[in-house]
């Protein structure tokens, strides 16, 4: 299990599985995690839930936080703008 590390705490999250990152890659990353774990819910065949045991259902929504944290922070790197020598060279 690898550690993610968001806002100075370390969270233990486990690796998302293929279905989890594709249902979790619809949601838009503004989202919050409540409604990302709404959605991913409603995914799930009829009574999936219900039958899922306790650990079950933490290691998923775990995986769903994870996925969710890691497109989140994808985005933040994709368009955070590029701050490279041309940009340090520019006179005010």
């Amino acid at each position: 299990m690898k550690v993610l590390k968001l806002d100075r705490r370390a969270l233990a999250l486990p690796e998302a599985g293929a279905m989890v990152r594709m249902i979790v890659g619809r949601c838009n990353v503004s989202e919050s995690l409540p409604a990302v774990l709404r959605y991913v819910r409603s995914r799930l065949a009829q009574g999936a839930w219900d039958r899922l045991a306790r650990e079950q259902r933490r290691d998923l929504i775990g995986q769903v936080c994870r996925q969710h944290l890691e497109n989140r922070g994808q985005y933040v790197d994709v368009m955070g703008g590029f701050r490279g020598p041309r940009w340090q060279d520019r006179e005010p």
